[in-house]
């Protein structure tokens, strides 16, 4: 679906830089496997259409859940190992905040891993 879609909007003449594809979040609490689910298609998007974004509401994993910010946190650190470039977040979750800034300077997108160490010394973390 994503692949049609895309070439769609390729079509069109939209830049496959510009496209930013959603995919479907199911609460993880409305069944099993839902995380991995997700997981596995932004894997494959990511995969089949390296050139596109990727962007999530986070908070869709964790809806009915108690202690919903440990779920986003896990679920955006897992989500960015398998291509997700965008997020739709919490910005003031400072714990979150920091699960980003943690995951980028380990998966290589941070580089020395200067924004990891200006938001400690802004006390970010």
């Amino acid at each position: 679906l994503a692949g049609e879609l895309v070439a769609r909007l390729t079509d069109a003449g939209i830049d496959q830089e510009d496209i930013y594809l959603d995919p479907m979040v199911r609460p993880a609490g409305s069944g099993e496997g839902y995380g991995l689910e997700a997981v596995n298609a932004i894997r494959g998007i990511r995969l089949n259409l390296p050139e596109i974004h990727i962007v999530c509401g986070l908070s869709n994993i964790s809806y009915g859940l108690p202690k919903r910010e440990l779920i986003n946190r896990t679920f955006l650190v897992a989500a960015m190992t398998a291509g997700l470039d965008s997020a739709i977040l919490d910005p003031l979750d400072k714990d979150l905040m920091a699960a980003l800034y943690a995951a980028r300077a380990v998966l290589g997108q941070d580089e020395y891993c200067m924004d990891y160490l200006c938001a400690y010394r802004d006390e970010k973390l």
